[in-house]
């Protein structure tokens, strides 16, 4: 098997955005959690949530949302997913949600929705919240 010579060659940096392209994944995905928080009236928590003393992606009033993105036009979320959100929202003493942003929809069709647990929706429901829309 012939040897591959790195000689000559910058090493590539894991996470480095080439100089001159865009933005990383994650500075997007961080951008978009920051637009996230400013428009919800809330707050983008360090490291997407990945200190023990700061989970889920942004945190508000009275939730707290992971954010899940993509480029294509499906997203996957799982029970995990799910599970996770639910266990930082109960921590923190909040309601869970879940940001699901698909980019590739037609333009009639919002590209960002919420995904509540249905008890949460009901109670809304109940208290009037629907009202205010």
């Amino acid at each position: 098997m012939p040897e591959f010579d790195m000689r000559g060659r910058e090493p590539r940096q894991p996470g480095k955005a080439k100089v001159g392209s865009q933005k990383t994944r994650k500075e997007r995905v961080n951008d978009h959690e920051q637009d996230l928080a400013d428009r919800l009236g809330g707050m983008r928590q360090p490291n997407s949530g990945a200190l023990v003393q700061h989970k889920g992606d942004v945190i508000l009033e009275k939730f707290l949302l992971d954010s899940k993105e993509t480029e294509a036009a499906v997203i996957n979320v799982t029970g995990h997913d799910l599970t996770k959100i639910t266990r930082e929202a109960d921590g923190e003493r909040k309601l869970p949600g879940l940001v699901l942003t698909i980019r590739r929809v037609p333009a009639t069709v919002e590209k960002e929705w919420v995904c509540i647990p249905i008890s949460v929706f009901a109670r809304m429901l109940e208290t009037g919240m629907d009202k205010e829309i």
